[in-house]
């Protein structure tokens, strides 16, 4: 029933950890908000933000991840979702996922693999990717790939709990690099030397711009 979901939120900079009843936990990264059912362990929508989910299996009631029009089924697994306004990624580190598995675009994801469904495109990108890096924030590491100065600005903004921003850009440049955001968040001015860029303080928060 609707009167069972509820929502777990995490704040800029917070992370959190939820237990499932008999089907595993799921780990908020920073500005997540996740929908889950109290009647229904299998069950979980992904509003925005990040997460870990390490599930149980069990084939006869499958875990099923709602993202806006899309779904997840696990199929015994351990995997990282991040949903915000580029768009969809999914990187599995165990087991398997399916997407979309009962549609025409339906996709089965291996450890090692990388799902990018961006919004502004209905096409699927698939990458491979380091199992060691599937879930990574948690470790206090961010890895960008071809990602954009606002992309970059969004992620280290949720992962940090610090205001990032990002200045008119070319939308053809991008940047690619990993950081640590425990350093960052004493000196947000380190990621300028990381990723090729100049970050300077604005008011209150940090604008990123290109070089």
């Amino acid at each position: 029933m609707q009167d069972d979901r509820y929502t777990v939120q995490t704040a800029p900079g917070e992370s959190r950890t939820v237990a499932l009843a008999g089907s595993g936990s799921i780990e908020l990264a920073g500005n997540t908000r996740l929908e889950l059912d109290r009647d229904d362990p299998r069950f979980a929508r992904l509003e925005e933000g990040q997460a870990m989910f390490n599930i149980e299996h069990h084939a006869a009631h499958p875990f099923t991840l709602h993202l806006g029009d899309d779904t997840l089924v696990d199929l015994g697994t351990a995997f990282d979702v991040r949903r915000d306004r580029s768009g969809v990624t999914v990187s599995v580190a165990e087991g398997k996922v399916a997407f979309n598995p009962r549609t025409g675009t339906s996709v089965r994801l291996e450890p090692g693999t990388m799902l990018a469904v961006p919004a502004d495109s209905a096409s699927l990108v698939l990458s491979k990717i380091a199992v060691d890096q599937v879930g990574e924030w948690r470790q206090g590491r961010l890895t960008f790939r071809q990602d954009s100065l606002s992309q970059i600005a969004d992620r280290l903004s949720s992962a940090t709990g610090i205001s990032f921003s990002a200045a008119p850009e070319n939308s053809d440049e991008t940047y690619s690099g990993s950081v640590l955001t425990g350093p960052l968040r004493k000196d947000p001015r380190m990621l300028g030397p990381l990723l090729g860029v100049n970050v300077t303080l604005v008011g209150n928060g940090w604008l990123i711009q290109a070089q």
